[in-house]
């Protein structure tokens, strides 16, 4: 497992309800990956080389069965959550770069082969 949590409360409903939520829940580093990857999409044009950062929190419990929508906003604000009129689970902002042009790219390439230890 990528981030070693293996919690039962993401994959058995009644470990879940034991904890006191209503069902199992999404992994945090999951909705995480697919606010980045809504990012990374929508305003980097698919390349993730031009994400710099996303910070978040976590307001709530994204429900599984369930939905989850990611909202992109106004000043870089990011909103997770089960549908468009419902609460968020997730809210955060992110900052994206400049990709380098293929010429810097091809530089810092030739740059790691000449570096000597």
């Amino acid at each position: 497992l990528l981030t070693g949590d293996f919690n039962p409360i993401h994959w058995v409903p009644a470990y879940a309800k034991m904890a006191g939520f209503k069902t199992t829940i999404l992994h945090g580093f999951a909705t995480l990956a697919l606010a980045w990857e809504s990012v990374v999409q929508a305003e980097c044009g698919g390349d993730p080389a031009k994400m710099a950062w996303m910070d978040v929190r976590f307001v709530r419990p994204q429900l599984l069965p369930g939905e989850a929508v990611v909202a992109i906003g106004e000043g870089k604000s990011i909103a997770v959550g089960a549908g468009i009129g419902e609460r968020a689970t997730m809210l955060g902002t992110y900052g994206t770069r400049k990709a380098p042009t293929p010429k810097q790219a091809a530089a810092k390439k030739t740059k790691k082969k000449g570096h000597k230890s």
